[in-house]
């Protein structure tokens, strides 16, 4: 089975990003430099410089592998596509245009990742870099205001999208911890990372945050568990997870709403300035406008248009950033419209599906944490803008994912070329052997003369 032999490549790995070739050891720290990059939203220029770079240095590794790649999985990129093609429609064309292409590489960078490096050591890479960055962005000092006061924000420019990135640290540590293939080293160095990931998601005060955090724990938890049962059983304990978690994941602004009004009523934290039901509501009629299209790609959110800047003052916020419609489907209805609702929608879904049809086929921690994550992610989707706020880092792995289990990889294919490389050894060896055979029968009567 290909997803199998994808875990017995896995299963291989003995060290940090070690593989049989340097090859896989140099994508190993590719993936890790990428992860590193793409993770502050603060620095977009470099990072955006520094990430060609690393793509270009991967594809130049092996060209005509990374097109072939590029080329074969080209739907798991096409929602990415068509935020390209909205520069064509687009109100701010040049914004478009820039954080699409962005986007779009970092698109064709994971397929050619998750073609090359298995999920085992890909959750290694990641750990390894979330634990980098995570030690940095404390280290900035970095803060922004929020309803609570001033909050860390580290290098991603608000506080949301630093407690994403401290829910994503948190599974990426239990992941580790979980995992026995993992390198001894990694795993030790998972604890004191599960005590940061904490503290990001307790300093942010985010109760979004902290209920997915939650919300995926348990499901990567779970799935650990059960994941040495049998098929069967596998299967029915993942549909009694779904049928008891998706209603906790559809009520999470229920959820969200009871942990602010605990933040008010017990902490003493004003919480009536997020307003996102206003935000909602201020969307509708900017949809309206173009409903089935959109504005472009990222094109709202800009310094000069009236309606942006109207939110931007009722927020009072002068530094024109870090406000978004706080749910991500609205917020794909005003950059791509119905059409790039659709989209976002079908690609959730299908990697969700996918994330689980492969565990249940061939359960191992790194699929666990994937499908883990997956279900994280949509529980903040109703209440939080994750596709304008940290969009490239969400395609990143969302495209691993859907790639890495549908891909055909080098690695299923290579026990089928050495089989027949030793069939072929040991035919020659057995035609070698019988005409040694017969001369050694020919030999004693020449040895007894002696």
């Amino acid at each position: 089975m290909r997803l199998s032999a994808i875990s017995r490549e896995d299963r291989r790995t003995a060290s940090v990003g070690a593989s049989a070739d340097d090859g896989s050891r140099i994508d190993w720290w590719l993936l890790f430099l990428l992860q590193c990059i793409a993770i502050p939203q603060v620095f977009y220029t470099p990072g955006l410089v520094a990430s060609a770079v690393v793509t270009l240095a991967l594809m130049a590794r092996r060209p005509s592998q990374s097109l072939s790649a590029i080329l074969r999985y080209w739907p798991a990129y096409v929602l990415v596509l068509l935020a390209l093609v909205s520069v064509v429609w687009s109100e701010q064309p040049d914004k478009t245009l820039r954080t699409a292409l962005t986007t779009l590489m970092l698109a064709f960078s994971a397929v050619v990742f998750a073609t090359r490096v298995g999920i085992t050591r890909a959750v290694s890479a990641l750990f390894l870099a979330s634990f980098v960055m995570a030690i940095i962005q404390l280290a900035s000092h970095r803060t922004g205001n929020a309803v609570e006061g001033l909050v860390p924000i580290g290098l991603m420019g608000a506080k949301n999208g630093f407690s994403f990135f401290g829910q994503q640290l948190l599974l990426l540590c239990l992941a580790m911890a979980l995992d026995g293939k993992q390198p001894k080293l990694l795993r030790l160095l998972s604890l004191p990372a599960t005590l940061i990931a904490l503290y990001i998601l307790a300093a942010t005060h985010s109760a979004g945050g902290m209920v997915s955090a939650a919300i995926g724990s348990v499901i990567l938890i779970g799935m650990v568990v059960i994941g040495r049962a049998s098929p069967q059983m596998r299967a029915l304990c993942l549909i009694a997870m779904v049928v008891v978690g998706a209603p906790l994941a559809a009520s999470h602004q229920e959820v969200e709403t009871a942990a602010s009004e605990f933040s008010q009523d017990v902490l003493k934290k004003d919480t009536t300035l997020t307003g996102r039901a206003y935000l909602w509501y201020r969307a509708q009629p900017i949809i309206g406008q173009k409903p089935v299209l959109g504005h472009g790609f990222q094109a709202f959110w800009t310094q000069g248009n009236e309606d942006a800047e109207g939110l931007w003052n009722w927020a009072k916020n002068k530094s024109r950033g870090g406000v978004n419609f706080h749910n991500t489907y609205i917020e794909m209805r005003v950059d791509l419209g119905m059409v790039g609702l659709i989209g976002l929608v079908g690609m959730l879904a299908i990697t969700v599906l996918l994330s689980g049809a492969a565990w249940l086929t061939a359960p191992n921690v790194g699929l666990a944490w994937m499908f883990a994550a997956m279900i994280a992610l949509l529980s903040r989707t109703p209440t939080e803008s994750m596709i304008s706020s940290i969009l490239p880092q969400i395609t990143t792995w969302l495209v691993y994912a859907w790639v890495g289990l549908k891909r055909d990889s080098p690695a299923p294919v290579a026990p089928t070329r050495t089989a027949t490389r030793e069939r072929r050894q040991y035919q020659r060896g057995a035609a070698r052997g019988s005409v040694a055979g017969r001369a050694r029968q020919s030999a004693p009567s020449s040895g007894s003369t002696e």
